[in-house]
Formats: C-alpha cells, sequence, structure tokens
C-alpha cells in the first residue's frame, strides 16, 4: 500500500509564523491547508515558545498527506525534517 500524497505536494506554507498563545492551533493550519492540497508545512522557530519537536510530531496526527519541518529563525531555511508522510 502507498502513503497518500497531497495534491501540490511542492507547495508548503509557514505553519504559525508568528506569535500565538496556543501553539495547538497549527493543526487547524494543517487541516485547512491539507484541504487545499498543500503539501508541506514549516514551523517558525521560536526556541522560548514553541516546542517544534512536539508541534511536528502533532501535525501527522491530523493529516497524513503533509510534511513538517522545522525552519532556523535566523535564516528561515529547513533545520530538520521531523516528520514525513
Amino acid at each position: 500500500m502507498t502513503a497518500p500524497t497531497s495534491k501540490f505536494p511542492e507547495l508548503g506554507f509557514y505553519g504559525l509564523p508568528g506569535h500565538t498563545r496556543t501553539p495547538a492551533d497549527v493543526l487547524q493550519q494543517v487541516q485547512y491547508a491539507e484541504a487545499l492540497g498543500i503539501g508541506n508545512v514549516m514551523i517558525s522557530e521560536r526556541p522560548d515558545y514553541k516546542e517544534i519537536s512536539a508541534i511536528c510530531g502533532a501535525c501527522p496526527g491530523v493529516s497524513l498527506r503533509q510534511a513538517c519541518a522545522a525552519t532556523s529563525s535566523a535564516s528561515r531555511l529547513d533545520c530538520s525534517l521531523m516528520s514525513s508522510p
């Protein structure tokens, strides 16, 4: 059995791009993105508030079609792939 893929795997978005009181907001963002066919989410790093590994680990719980990566706040480049479909 092959893993499900998104309609547009080459497209991605920044989840939680700014400050949030509830990092779990990204789960709803991931669900909206999946409905649009977006293939991956990059979580903006804020080490003082967001636990990147926990957030990237939770994203596949609401979407099996998206990859999740953490990004460096200094460079905005993907720094590590945490989970993928």
